[in-house]
């Protein structure tokens, strides 16, 4: 079959058009004029880019004409006016009633009082016109700079522009969706503030602003990535904080050179003096009285935008080692709190270690029943205690792992059941031995007794680690392994602070603040270490510990001289009595 014949027979199967018919030319020659090709579709809400305003069109371009870029023309007799935003970014309601009305409706219709002087608008407007007299909204700038112009895009602004202005109208319009303030999660307190910081720039300074009602408080921003140009913003206090402090901290973040910043944990490993280090040498919280109380200490913080968590610097081991409660608190109970805060620390680190040693090498300094006891239990394990403190470390660190990223309604139960069933899966099987079990256990819980999450997770792991020295040689090893850490924690610095301070070196201005908290009436100066300016935190005056009953009684008040002349019946001929300090002139007599 001939390949005609097959089209024949698919062409009577399946009918499609009828191919374009052959025009034939004009019989005098003249050849016929090409078609015109079809206009290409609308790019976007306000028709084709060839509509546009140019620099609309221009701003739209280096936007990547995106979908969420939108475009909304308004004509005003023979002026055209245009604006652009980004969907999402903005509040509608916002650029209608604001911006819009007042554009079609003219002067007056803002609700703001007529300018008599400057005379009656009428289109064509100017830039200045509409800066100045019609758009109602707060935050206005005019601009000339098309990358300034695209950076206010970005932020959630609405750029108008006209054309026949040389410059555009800059108007703040941000209106997308937040989180509301709620209470921290990782820093809760039984008693004192309720409110945590939130992914809002804008709510976390206001949130300082609100405890901190003083001119000195200062805010400085600065944009950090190439691509994510993140809002870095910088608190300080001025005449309290370290200008050398304030000056290295504009520095380094002057320095960083990274693509995006989502976290402030993606700044802190650029912040910090010592990177190596496996101790953090800047504090972390989302609680606004915190970071207040650090600023009155002359300390530095740092907000960015998009996370709930401020960086403070510098900090010291004991001010991670602080908690917002300690200064709600009583001064007697936060002592004990404290102290036992630091107990908690030395346990994490210390006792799989010292098991290890114990059980090891110093089997005599253990009590001959309990050694007995612990023998009996470590008969069926079939490996040294160093590798069954290793196993027992890891599975506790899964068990924590495992409570952070599992749900929050079944996260805890999990871990809770979990832990209490492998454990005693593994004492019946023979896997670890009881006292190992308690020995485990008892780190992780004191681990949680650290204020500081970063912190608590170092030493966990620093635990870890001592288990080496422990097994190679005993109590000695733990020894020298503690005086290396020790020597570790004197060399660090953090933004020129000691990390040991005022414990190493001591300052003795500073004890009051340390384990032993002071009361306020007894706080009287800041950490000298870290405020060289306006030390005194408080008047030099002193708390009466006595109570002294008032020499004299006290006046009676108006009110109560008149309850008590209503009471008293009246005799004819005599006067009321006179109120204290009082002549009784004044009375009229009674009738």
């Amino acid at each position: 079959m001939s390949w005609t014949a097959i089209r024949r027979r698919l062409q009577r199967w399946w009918p499609g058009p009828s191919p374009p018919q052959r025009k034939e030319l004009p019989s005098s020659g003249t050849p016929l004029r090409p078609r015109p090709a079809p206009a290409p579709p609308p790019s976007g809400p306000a028709g084709s880019d060839q509509q546009l305003l140019p620099l609309l069109k221009l701003l739209r371009e280096k936007l990547g004409n995106s979908e969420d870029v939108l475009t909304r023309e308004i004509r005003l007799g023979q002026q055209r006016l245009g604006l652009i935003f980004i969907d999402g970014l903005v509040d509608r309601d916002s650029i209608q009633n604001r911006i819009i009305q007042p554009l079609e409706r003219g002067p007056g219709s803002t609700g703001l009082p007529a300018n008599q002087e400057q005379g009656p608008l009428s289109p064509p407007f100017s830039a200045r016109q509409v800066y100045e007299r019609l758009i109602a909204i707060a935050d206005v700038r005019v601009s000339a700079d098309p990358a300034e112009m695209i950076q206010a895009i970005l932020e959630g602004a609405t750029v108008m522009a006209s054309d026949s202005w040389p410059e555009a109208v800059i108007a703040s319009t941000e209106g997308w969706e937040k989180r509301d303030i709620s209470e921290p999660d990782i820093e809760a307190v039984v008693r004192g503030p309720r409110e945590g910081f939130t992914e809002n720039l804008r709510t976390n300074t206001a949130l300082l602003r609100r405890r901190l009602r003083t001119p000195k408080l200062t805010f400085a921003r600065m944009r950090i990535g190439t691509v994510s140009n993140t809002n870095i913003t910088i608190a300080w206090i001025r005449g309290l904080v370290n200008v050398e402090v304030l000056k290295e901290v504009h520095q380094r973040l002057a320095r960083i050179e990274m693509e995006a910043v989502f976290e402030s944990g993606y700044l802190e490993e650029w912040l910090e003096d010592h990177p190596w280090s496996p101790f953090p040498q800047i504090l972390h919280t989302e609680r606004p009285d915190r970071v207040a109380g650090a600023l009155l200490e002359g300390h530095v913080a740092i907000l960015v935008d998009n996370t709930p968590m401020v960086l403070i610097v510098p900090a010291t081991i004991t001010v991670l080692l602080q908690s917002s409660a300690d200064y709600y608190d009583r001064s007697w109970i936060s002592v004990p709190v404290r102290a036992i805060r630091l107990l908690g620390l030395l346990v994490t680190l210390l006792v799989p270690a010292i098991y290890v040693a114990l059980t090891s090498f110093q089997v005599e300094l253990i009590p001959t029943p309990l050694m007995l006891s612990i023998a009996a239990q470590r008969e069926q394990v079939p490996y040294p205690a160093v590798i069954e403190a290793l196993i027992m470390g890891v599975v506790l660190q899964i068990l924590i792992e495992a409570g952070v990223r599992l749900p929050r309604p079944v996260g805890s139960a999990i871990t809770i059941v979990g832990a209490i069933a492998i454990g005693q899966a593994a004492v019946s099987a023979g896997l670890v031995s009881a006292a190992m079990v308690i020995a485990g256990s008892l780190t992780a819980l004191a681990s949680f007794a650290i204020p500081d999450y970063s912190l608590g997770a170092t030493v966990r792991w620093l635990a870890l680690a001592m288990l080496l020295p422990a097994a190679t040689l005993g109590i000695t090893g733990i020894l020298l392994a503690g005086i290396a850490l020790l020597i570790h924690l004197v060399s660090l610095r953090s933004f020129g602070v000691p990390y040991l301070a005022p414990t190493a070196p001591i300052y003795w201005g500073g004890q009051e603040d340390v384990i032993w908290r002071a009361p306020w009436w007894k706080h009287a100066k800041r950490p000298p270490y870290q405020v060289k300016q306006d030390v005194r935190r408080v008047g030099r005056g002193r708390r009466s510990s006595t109570w002294s009953p008032p020499q004299h009684p006290p006046a009676r008040s108006s009110l109560r001289l008149e309850l008590e002349q209503q009471r008293q019946p009246r005799q004819p001929g005599r006067q009321p009595p006179a109120e204290p300090g009082g002549s009784g002139e004044d009375h009229e007599p009674a009738r």
